[in-house]
């Protein structure tokens, strides 16, 4: 196979190409090439998928620039050429990041227990103690795992972990691959004796020939694959793989382009999912989540005067607006500028440009600094927590979606909302996987 890095294409029907492409070469190969192409990153499942469905593999393409790496399929519904057409995607940037271990084995860089369903179950240790990471979430695009006809949306603090972990377990072979990953980053690593036995040693990528030897094979193929596959330079490779190297001596290693879990744009042709949970429940564990990083009891009265600054600095007039127009978002798409996509505060109309959080409009004592999350930083909301309170309605909108066109995934009824996606998937995909269905993950304490 040659050139698919010259797999860029103006598709037809389409006043511009979905993403801000700089290779702008017509791909001339075959369609087996194509599929062929297809199946090297997307997977042999992705390929039977399309053999399923029907559905027409009608163009690749690739991007390569500051924020975004990635590989385009282009899917289309036979004969519904234009609005029933949707962009799978795979990403190395931003980038799948694996642990190789455990943390509590960490510093003895110990192999642990693969993967496997049965503890993908268990969020807390299968989700943030081995994958991060990811694109799907942070771009703003919906989890479509290319092995299951199926999209997948959440808003933060409503299972949103939850629903990233759920769509690598319903990607047919994707969490295979990444222990397969593991195992084989674990068995380049150089061993040395000490009294638990031979134990591997992780060395820092910067501390001289040891480390260019374990790691040298690593990054030259994932140099490759950003010059080969995504059709970056040779400058912007370079810069994509030290941002790989930066956590590996922290035993974190960046994935390669097929890991990363599959992205699509519109579901188009899909089971369209929103996850949501009780508005109560949601604002609930934001304030958890602000509370984290005070000390004190954590107590009703504390709540109560953190809703009520909230409250108070919410504005009657509020729309769901971002933080500039003029942005091009991720690929060129202006739908989705910045996640969350009502990324602009509501206490931070007038700042967008710096995107500070407005100080409360009262002062903090100093007594109360220690366990009130609404005198953060002296009487500020930080604005990295607007993604936890943004309205899911409105937010959904401002994307370009329709929240009620979604099946709601209720997170209060796991087992009912379970039984509905497995029903419409049979009903209405003749999507009835004799195995049965990948189970939601339980929801971790702060989800």
């Amino acid at each position: 196979m040659h050139g698919v890095t010259a797999a860029v294409l103006a598709f037809a029907g389409w006043s511009q190409p979905p993403f801000q492409l700089h290779h702008r070469n017509v791909m001339d190969e075959s369609p087996e090439d194509l599929l062929a192409a297809f199946g090297t990153k997307f997977g042999t499942p992705a390929l039977r998928e399309l053999n399923r469905t029907g559905n027409i593999l009608t163009a690749l393409g690739v991007t390569c620039d500051t924020k975004v790496h990635a590989l385009l399929a282009r899917v289309c519904q036979p004969h519904h050429l234009g609005d029933t057409c949707d962009e799978l995607m795979k990403f190395s940037n931003p980038r799948t990041y694996v642990r190789l271990a455990d943390e509590e084995s960490l510093n003895r860089a110990v192999p642990s227990a693969p993967l496997s369903a049965e503890r993908a179950g268990n969020l807390q240790r299968f989700g943030e103690r081995r994958i991060s990471g990811g694109a799907c979430n942070s771009l703003g695009y919906l989890h479509c795992p290319a092995s299951a006809p199926i999209a997948l949306a959440a808003m933060a603090r409503s299972g949103s972990r939850s629903m990233k972990y759920w769509a690598l377990l319903l990607e047919e072979g994707l969490l295979e691959a990444l222990e397969a990953l593991r195992l084989r980053i674990l068995e380049m690593l150089p061993r040395v004796p000490s009294a638990m036995g031979l134990l591997a040693v992780i060395p820092h990528p910067g501390s001289g020939d040891n480390a260019i030897s374990v790691w040298k094979d690593y990054m030259t193929t994932l140099r490759n694959e950003e010059i080969y596959w995504v059709g970056c330079s040779p400058e912007a490779a370079n810069r994509s793989v030290r941002e790989a190297g930066w956590h590996l001596h922290k035993g974190v290693v960046g994935a390669y382009l097929e890991h990363s879990p599959t992205c699509c744009r519109t579901g188009a042709g899909r089971l369209q999912i929103l996850v949501v949970r009780h508005p109560f429940a949601r604002f609930w564990s934001a304030f958890e989540q602000a509370n984290r990083a005070y000390t004190g009891p954590v107590e009703m009265q504390v709540f109560e005067s953190w809703a009520a600054q909230l409250f108070e600095d919410w504005p009657e007039d509020w729309t769901c607006q971002v933080t500039s127009a003029s942005k091009q978002g991720c690929g060129g798409i202006a739908a989705c500028a910045d996640p969350p996509f009502c990324d602009l505060a509501p206490w931070d109309r007038e700042e967008a440009s710096s995107k500070a959080s407005r100080p409360s409009t009262r002062q903090a004592s100093s007594a109360d600094r220690g366990g009130d999350p609404a005198s953060a930083s002296g009487g500020r909301y930080p604005a990295s927590q607007w993604s936890s309170l943004a309205p899911t309605g409105p937010a959904m909108r401002a994307s370009g979606r329709d929240p009620t066109a979604f099946l709601h995934f209720r997170l209060e009824d796991t087992t009912g909302s379970m039984r509905r996606v497995v029903r419409a998937l049979c009903r209405d995909f003749g999507y009835c996987p004799e195995a049965g269905f990948s189970p939601f993950p339980a929801a971790g304490e702060h989800a």
